[in-house]
């Protein structure tokens, strides 16, 4: 016997959305200074999104990376806008009504260097909250970032 269950969507994630350098908690010291600013653009359609992301380092310079795919698991290219590069691949999923979640791995010619992790975020009308744990070069590092509604 076959039952229909409702799927649910992050339409709520659409708008635009800065991070707080404030309340950003980094156990990897690379991370920790890294941004003086990031500012998101998000768009929700049913179970796909598009996520453009800018960001202002401590060192100047300023690059743009897109991400363009489902909340399905299937891991997609996150690409720098400038160059084409990609940093890495990402697979989102919908866990719950406002819960969502990814996992990530750096691409072999990451600039970032090698690469990977985990996330799961919670969203509310103004507010996302990151709670993630990656592994680079061996260590293990934990985060939490918290994003605020702009637009």
């Amino acid at each position: 016997m076959a039952f229909e269950v409702d799927v649910p969507t992050l339409d709520i994630y659409t708008g635009r959305w800065k991070w707080s350098r404030d309340t950003a908690v980094y156990t990897n010291p690379n991370h920790a200074d890294l941004w003086l600013a990031r500012d998101q653009e998000v768009i929700v359609k049913g179970r796909n999104m598009r996520m453009t992301t800018k960001e202002s380092y401590k060192d100047g310079s300023v690059r743009t990376w897109v991400w363009d795919g489902a909340f399905d698991g299937v891991p997609r290219l996150m690409r720098f806008q400038d160059t084409g590069e990609t940093e890495l691949q990402i697979a989102f999923i919908i866990i719950a009504e406002n819960v969502g979640g990814d996992v990530y791995q750096s691409g072999p010619t990451s600039p970032g260097g090698q690469f990977r992790g985990a996330e799961h975020f919670v969203l509310t009308r103004d507010n996302v909250k990151v709670w993630g744990s990656m592994s680079a070069q061996g260590q293990q590092a934990s985060y939490f970032e918290e994003w605020f509604r702009v637009e």
